[in-house]
């Protein structure tokens, strides 16, 4: 699906622009689709449901802990019929590896499921494959446009701008060890989109 979305952006405020429906990040400076638009765009187009990507740098830390506990969410709400979701590298450093260990420690004692993970390469063709493009720090976000081109950027955001947070990043696990943190910051973004999605009918 190809969003097509006119996108302003004034005095580097995060605005709700009334006649566009959209949302600007304060932090990061990017222009981000609200759910409204997403919504709007699969009754028009006729899509069953929305697709989202979550990025890394490596994706065998964050985005991968993003998609195991989004995946766990939707299941518990019965929803996997209406949303999907997985993740993918802004690098290609990790490229078929498996959720790194302490990584996934974290996430089984939380009781997320945690199964076989390959890490993957973001594509330029996931820019229109997914209707959310999820990073989590301003360096996926530079991956990011580099990868799918300034045009998919309309469909790009990071996980906390989601949970109230713009601009704020989930700090990456490798370097700081506080896995914990990590965690509970990916749970808060997860939670806050699942939420967004379903407060606005698309599940």
């Amino acid at each position: 699906m190809t969003m097509r979305v006119k996108w302003i952006w004034m005095n580097g405020q995060m605005m709700t622009m009334k006649n566009e429906g959209l949302k600007i990040n304060r932090g990061t400076g990017l222009q981000f689709p609200t759910i409204s638009d997403i919504k709007n765009l699969l009754i028009n187009e006729g899509d069953s449901g929305v697709k989202i990507l979550f990025v890394c740098h490596g994706n065998i830390c964050r985005s991968a802990a993003a998609e195991m506990v989004m995946r766990h969410m939707i299941a518990q709400r019965g929803l996997e019929r209406k949303i999907v979701c997985e993740s993918a590298a802004a690098t290609g450093e990790e490229i078929g590896n498996d959720v790194y260990p302490p990584m996934k420690r974290t996430l089984l004692a939380h009781g997320i499921p945690c199964p076989h993970h390959s890490a993957r390469m973001l594509t330029r063709r996931d820019g229109e494959k997914y209707d959310m493009v999820i990073g989590m720090d301003r360096e996926n976000l530079s991956d990011m446009r580099r990868i799918l081109g300034d045009r998919a950027m309309d469909r790009c955001s990071l996980l906390m701008d989601h949970a109230g947070f713009p601009g704020r990043e989930v700090e990456d696990p490798w370097y700081t060890r506080d896995f914990e943190s990590a965690y509970r910051d990916v749970e808060t973004g997860c939670r806050a989109l699942l939420d967004e999605l379903a407060g606005t009918g698309l599940t």
